[in-house]
Formats: C-alpha cells, structure tokens, sequence
C-alpha cells in the first residue's frame, strides 16, 4: 500500500487503508472500528464519508489501528489536522511539519520503470554502500561485500543507479542516496520481487555458516495456526517492518549493510488448497 506521505487527504488514506485490508484479509469496518477502540461499529465509514471528524485523541486510535508509527504516525495526525482545522494558524504550522517529514523520509515507490533493480541484490547493496565509503570506486565496494562480486558486476550496477536516480553524485564525487527508503510495488512487479527475495534466501543460507554468530541473528518458531491467527501474526509482522524502516530512516551514521529477511510460510497442506481439486 502506498505510504501515507503520498496523501494529501487523510480520509482517502483509511479508506484505501480499509480496501487494502480488505482485499488481503477478513475485515470489515466494524473489526476497523474495534481496532480503534470505537463503540460505533460504522464510526470510520462515516468519518470516510466525511459525515464524522476525528478528535486528537481518536486520530492517535486510528493512527494505532493502521499500525502507524514514527514518521508516518506524525504525518497522519498533521495530515487530521491539515484537513480539519478552521484555524489557518494550525493548518500551516501541520504543513511545515509534514514537508519536512517528506523531505526528511521520501519513499521510492519502484515501478515498472525500474524492475531491474531487482534483477540481482547487488543494487541494493551498492546503493546502501556508496554514501558511506570515503573512497568510493568499484574495486573498493567489490572488497567491501561479504559475498563475492566482481569489480564489472559493480560498476554495472553504479551506472544503472545513477541511471534510474536511486543514487546521484555530488560535484565533490560523492554518492548520495535520492530517497531514504525504497519499496517495491508487490502488486505490479511480483515476479521480479520473488527473484530478489530467493537470491536474498540463498544468501542468508551462507551467512548461517560464514557470518560470526555475534554480528547474525537467526530464529525460527514452528506453531499451529489457525486462519485467524494467521492473519493476527500477518498485521504484527507489519507493525513490526514499519517500526524498523521507521529506525532505518533516521540513521545518520551508517558504518554497515545489513540484509533483513521476514518470512512467513505453511509447512503443511492447507485445507482449501485443496476445495477446487477435481478428482
């Protein structure tokens, strides 16, 4: 789903918040409006339809509810403000605070445009390390990677990132990053998000056995779910993500590059799997 820092009308966000919720699990508004901690099951239908406003403290339920945190919680509660307000004191003063959370967090939303970024991890890793090298070339970002790449596979994928603008080079030469974070769009380019998410897989198969344990952390948990517990766990995952791209995007003193894997998966046959099977 898009980041809230896209949006210019907060209601437009729950309600796209509320159809993407929907269409990935079993929700309604009435479980939305429990998450929030409202008594009216209808209460953000309505608040969507602009029928209803949200005070200070219901924006901050609200905000909870969609798993909203750091930056983006801050923007959504000046987002309520911005669009609410009679008061043109507070709707600037909500502006500013929201133009600096987007110049201080932009997002790069990858496309079409750019699916090959994700045509090997190489390009995430080179973008992650050229800011911080003091001397930056190839050769020196080839030794810095724990596994192996060569110096071409390197350059190659420099001149790509400067192509496409995920990294640009400053008049002193340096290499900065255009946006602190970038996300796939999962619903236009899977296929090329599963290529990168098996290389990352494999990678972190060799890590178990070449990476010291004191600079690694792995852990496994093998449980019974049921379908709603399953979903539970999904929304804690991303609660979970948001939280650590929330610490990624105020680093200010990057000395490494790490590689975070979140997987999820069923070890068993799932009953309706099965429904549609014609025997």
């Amino acid at each position: 789903m898009t980041s809230i820092i896209q949006y210019k009308d907060y209601r437009k966000y729950i309600k796209d918040y509320y159809t993407w919720q929907k269409k990935h699990s079993l929700f309604s508004w009435r479980a939305f409006s429990k998450l929030a901690n409202f008594s009216s099951p209808n209460f953000l239908k309505q608040v969507c339809d602009g029928k209803s406003n949200l005070s200070k403290s219901s924006a901050e339920r609200v905000a909870d509810a969609m798993s909203l945190q750091g930056f983006e919680k801050k923007f959504f509660l000046n987002l309520v403000v911005f669009n609410q307000s009679h008061s043109k004191e507070k709707r600037d003063k909500a502006s500013q605070e929201m133009d600096v959370i987007i110049k201080d967090n932009k997002i790069r939303k990858i496309g079409n445009d750019t699916l090959a970024y994700y045509d090997t991890w190489i390009h995430s890793v080179v973008r992650e390390l050229a800011p911080i090298l003091s001397n930056v070339n190839a050769a020196n970002i080839a030794k810095k990677c724990r596994f192996r790449v060569s110096i071409q596979d390197v350059e190659q994928s420099l001149a790509f990132l400067l192509r496409v603008g995920l990294l640009r080079k400053t008049i002193k030469g340096k290499f900065v990053q255009t946006e602190k974070i970038v996300e796939g769009d999962t619903e236009r380019i899977p296929i090329a998000i599963r290529s990168m998410n098996r290389q990352m897989a494999q990678l972190a198969e060799h890590a178990l056995d070449e990476v010291p344990a004191e600079q690694r952390d792995f852990a496994g948990i093998t449980m019974g779910l049921s379908k709603k517990s399953y979903k539970e766990i999904l929304r804690e995952l991303g609660k979970c993500r948001k939280k650590i791209l929330d610490i990624v995007s105020k680093e200010e003193q990057v000395d490494r590059v790490y590689r975070l894997n979140l997987q999820l998966f069923p070890m068993t046959i799932i009953e309706e799997e099965c429904e549609d099977e014609d025997f």
